[in-house]
């Protein structure tokens, strides 16, 4: 059954919810990031302006600039294993790793107009889409790439390699395009105007486009519902499993749905950036990036504070981590009598101030948010809890000591 939402419900509801759960990952890039992805827990790679892909090997902490080049920008990025992957962009420009991205060599595509979206799997397989209505299909890794007939003349800005015979491309013009036999024919299978600028395909039967509207089909697009209208400034879509999934877009929107995209609320963004791309890894963890080389982490869904009792306290409270000593990560629990602004920050012996937790309105109950140190070097930790007053009058504070062991 169809279920339509407008987008000022989802505020309305959203930021009633919102929870800090993304961190910003400190990068120094220049320009904008177009993609991003993650080839395992630790290890991701972004691209973008200026022929830029850049490499983390330890959770975003530190990173390799290992591509670059002023003539052309990338776009879009996919890896088929930890070694193997591709990354597309203007002027038909293909490049290719097989040593886990460490070097990119160029790959032929023909073309001299721009590639926008690449998608591997792990059979080596795999599809680019770009202006004109141009696709590409590799099945060895990347090293050579054939066109695709489409009869489309439109861009396609999206493209999933969802199996070795099943593929979907989007884009201008509202078009959705499918392949059943490997590239061998491309049909058009359905048209609803406007652009689509992401896509999100689980299988050969489930997914998800995006434009200005918010499609999900089940069957493989013979049918599609319509989840959410309109929507503005939407530029990607993932998801980990037919439940969970992102939305990201301008002013460093973020939405998070649990139930396939029937209904979503806002996951509260430490960036007002522009967001260009979303990367779900599994169901918790899942990165983003955009604007002035802004990269996003959450390792809980985006959900940093949880209320775990509703019942009134006899008053405010904070309590002592646990584990404490931890290595990485803690939980903190705190108690609020009334409803307000509760902020929790984190400082290192010396005061300076190393990462907020909470920043936002909570009504009255017990709370728990948890704390990965993973990035941050072993040593005694300070953490505080302001609450103020709906009148903006500060009504209680607290700080405690914990110690993180490596």
């Amino acid at each position: 059954m169809k279920k339509i939402l407008l987008l000022l419900l989802l505020f309305a509801y959203g930021s009633a919810n919102a929870q800090l759960g993304w961190k910003e990952i400190s990068t120094d890039f220049g320009g904008r990031l177009y993609d991003i992805t993650m080839t395992n827990l630790q290890t991701l790679f972004t691209c973008g302006e200026d022929g830029r892909i850049y490499m983390s090997t330890n959770y975003g902490i530190n990173w390799s600039l290992v591509n670059q080049h002023s003539q052309y920008y990338l776009l879009s990025i996919s890896f088929a294993n930890e070694n193997s992957g591709v990354c597309v962009g203007s002027s038909g420009k293909i490049l290719w790793t097989n040593n886990g991205g460490l070097n990119w060599s160029e790959a032929s595509s023909g073309v001299s107009s721009a590639l926008t979206s690449v998608s591997l799997s792990p059979d080596g397989t795999g599809l680019i889409c770009g202006e004109g209505g141009k696709i590409f299909r590799t099945v060895n890794y990347g090293l050579n790439w054939v066109q695709q007939y489409t009869g489309n003349t439109y861009t396609f800005y999206t493209i999933d390699n969802v199996s070795n015979t099943t593929g979907y491309a989007c884009g201008d013009n509202g078009r959705v395009y499918k392949t059943t036999l490997a590239g061998a024919n491309w049909n058009q299978i359905a048209e609803f105007g406007g652009i689509f600028k992401s896509s999100s395909f689980l299988n050969a039967e489930h997914g998800w486009i995006v434009g200005t509207t918010l499609y999900k089909t089940a069957n493989g697009g013979a049918t599609w519902d319509t989840l959410v209208r309109n929507l503005n400034g939407i530029n990607s879509i993932d998801f980990a499993n037919a439940s969970k999934g992102f939305m990201v877009g301008s002013g460093g929107l973020i939405f998070k749905t649990l139930n396939g995209g029937t209904s979503w609320d806002i996951s509260l963004s430490p960036t007002i950036n522009d967001l260009q791309s979303v990367y779900m890894f599994n169901e918790n963890v899942a990165v983003a990036c955009g604007a002035i080389g802004t990269v996003l982490w959450t390792e809980n869904f985006g959900v940093g504070v949880e209320q775990i009792s509703s019942q009134l306290p006899d008053n405010f409270k904070l309590h002592q981590n646990y584990p404490n000593p931890f290595n990485p990560s803690t939980k903190i629990n705190f108690e609020i009598l009334n409803s307000g602004f509760v902020q929790i920050k984190i400082f290192d012996i010396a005061g300076r101030e190393v990462e907020t937790l909470a920043k936002q309105n909570f009504s009255p109950g017990e709370y728990v948010v948890d704390w990965n140190a993973k990035s941050s070097p072993a040593g005694v930790y300070l953490y505080t809890l302001n609450f103020f007053s709906l009148s903006g009058e500060k009504k209680f504070t607290a700080t405690k000591k914990m110690m993180l062991v490596k």
